[in-house]
C-alpha cells in the first residue's frame, strides 16, 4: 500500500460485507502503522440432531443442535410445545444439548432449539412421539401346568415386560 499524498484520505468500502472480508486491515503513513480488525457475525444457521423421534415410554431423550463454526451463537434456548424448558429432576439443558429422562406420554410434542446472536436468531425443530411396547412374556415367563402335593410349597412365576411396565 502506498502512502497517500498530503491531505488525501484512503477509504475501503464494501457494498455488502461477507465472512470472507473478515480480518486485519492496515494503513501506513509517514512511518506509523494503524491496524483494525474486522469481525463479521452472521445470522445463526441451526441444525437439529433428529427431526422426528419415536421413543419408548420411560426412555431418555437427547437432542442436540449445531451451528456452523462461522456463526457462533451466544445464547441457546430450548422450548417444548412453545414453553421454555428449564433444568429439573428429569430435564437437563446444557447449551445446545437437551436431555430428558423417563419420558412419559405428556412429553410428546414439538421441541425447538433457538440459537441467538447479535445478528439474529434461528430455530431447529424436532417432533417427539412416545410409544408403548406391548406387554409380552419374558422368555420362560409363561405359567406351566404343575402337579403338587398337599402341604408342599408352590410358587408360580409370571414375568412380563413392556413400556410402561405392565401391572399384574
Amino acid at each position: 500500500m502506498f502512502p497517500p499524498p498530503t491531505g488525501v484520505t484512503q477509504v475501503i468500502q464494501y457494498s455488502s460485507i461477507s465472512k470472507e472480508d473478515e480480518g486485519s486491515y492496515g494503513c501506513t503513513w509517514k512511518g506509523s502503522n494503524y491496524t483494525a480488525t474486522i469481525s463479521v457475525i452472521g445470522v445463526p444457521v441451526v441444525s437439529i440432531s433428529s427431526e422426528n423421534v419415536t421413543l419408548l415410554y420411560g426412555a431418555t431423550l437427547q437432542l442436540e443442535c449445531a451451528s456452523p463454526a462461522m456463526e457462533v451463537p451466544l445464547e441457546w434456548k430450548w422450548l417444548a410445545n412453545g414453553t421454555e424448558i428449564n433444568n429439573d429432576n428429569r430435564t437437563a439443558v446444557s447449551g445446545a444439548v437437551l436431555t430428558i429422562t423417563s419420558m412419559v406420554f405428556a412429553d410428546t410434542g414439538y421441541y425447538q432449539c433457538i440459537a441467538r446472536n447479535p445478528a439474529g436468531s434461528a430455530v431447529g425443530t424436532s417432533y417427539v412421539d412416545i410409544t408403548i411396547l406391548e406387554p409380552s412374556f419374558v422368555d420362560g415367563g409363561e405359567l406351566v401346568d404343575t402337579i403338587t402335593f398337599i402341604g408342599e410349597r408352590l410358587e408360580l412365576t409370571c414375568e412380563a415386560d413392556g413400556a410402561p411396565p405392565p401391572s399384574y
